[in-house]
C-alpha cells in the first residue's frame, strides 16, 4: 500500500520562496531568455525592413561605376581577415620586442601624437593575439552561421526577397549572406580595440559602418546580414576580453 508524501507547511513556504526568488532574481536563465527574446524581436523587425532597405540602398550600376574605386576597395579590404592577421602579428611582435629591452612590462604605454592632449592609453599584454582571436573567431562564426541558415545574398531576380537553400535548392553564383563575414571581421577588431580604449575603438567602428554600407550599396548583403555580423563581433570580443582578464 503506497502512501502520499507528507509536505509540511514549513517546506511549502521554503519552496514558494525559492520559486518567487527565481522569478524575481531571475537566476542565470532569466538574462539569457531576455537576450534571446530581444534578438528575436530585432531580427523580426529586420525581416520586415530588409527588402525596402535593399531597394533603397542598392545601386544597380555599382559594379561598373564604383566597384573599382579606391575608397570602395579600401572599405572592403578593411574587412579582409589576412590584413588583420598581419597587423596583429606586428603588434604582438612589437610588444615582445619592447618587453625584452628591460623588465617584463605588464602593459605597454601608447601615447598620442605630439601636441595632442590625448590621455595615455594602455594596451593589455598580448594585445595582438587578442585582436587576432577576435577578428578570426568573429569571421569564422559568421561563416558558420551562413552554413546554418543557408540564406542567399539579395538578388534583383528575387526582387530582394529572402531565398534559402533548404526551400529553393542551391542557386549557383549567389553565395550565402547571413551573416556578413567582412563586417564581422572588422567589428571584431573594432570591439576589441574599444575594450582596450573607447578612443581606439570608435574610429574603427566608423570604418565598419562604411564597410557595411558599401556591401549593401553593392547589393551583396541585406541590412540584417550586417547587423548579425556586428552582434557576432560584439559578443566574441566581449567573451575573449573577459577570458583574458581572468
Amino acid at each position: 500500500m503506497s502512501t502520499l508524501p507528507i509536505t509540511s507547511p514549513a517546506s511549502k513556504a521554503v519552496e514558494s520562496e525559492a520559486g518567487a526568488s527565481l522569478l524575481a532574481g531571475g537566476g542565470p536563465w532569466r538574462g539569457i531568455v531576455i537576450k534571446v527574446g530581444l534578438l528575436a524581436l530585432l531580427f523580426a523587425g529586420l525581416a520586415i525592413i530588409d527588402r525596402p532597405v535593399y531597394h533603397a540602398l542598392f545601386i544597380k550600376d555599382w559594379s561598373t561605376r564604383y566597384a573599382q574605386k579606391d575608397w570602395v576597395i579600401f572599405f572592403r579590404t578593411m574587412g579582409y581577415l589576412p590584413l588583420w592577421i598581419a597587423v596583429a602579428l606586428v603588434i604582438e611582435g612589437g610588444q615582445r620586442a619592447m618587453a625584452t629591452r628591460g623588465p617584463v612590462l605588464p602593459r605597454l604605454p601608447v601615447h598620442g601624437p605630439s601636441g595632442l592632449a590625448f590621455p595615455r592609453t594602455v594596451l593589455p599584454r598580448h594585445a595582438g593575439l587578442l585582436l587576432l582571436a577576435s577578428a578570426t573567431l568573429s569571421g569564422l562564426l559568421a561563416e558558420v552561421l551562413q552554413e546554418i541558415t543557408r540564406r542567399h545574398r539579395p538578388s534583383i531576380t528575387n526582387d530582394g526577397a529572402y531565398v534559402f537553400d533548404w526551400t529553393a535548392g542551391v542557386v549557383a553564383h549567389r553565395g550565402l549572406g547571413l551573416a556578413s563575414s567582412h563586417v564581422a571581421v572588422l567589428f571584431g577588431v573594432a570591439f576589441m580595440l574599444w575594450r582596450f580604449s573607447p578612443r581606439m575603438g570608435w574610429p574603427m567602428m566608423l570604418l565598419g559602418v562604411g564597410c557595411g554600407l558599401t556591401r549593401m550599396w553593392a547589393g551583396a548583403h541585406f541590412l540584417s546580414d550586417c547587423v548579425a555580423g556586428v552582434l557576432i563581433a560584439y559578443f566574441t570580443a566581449k567573451a575573449l576580453y573577459r577570458k583574458s582578464a581572468r
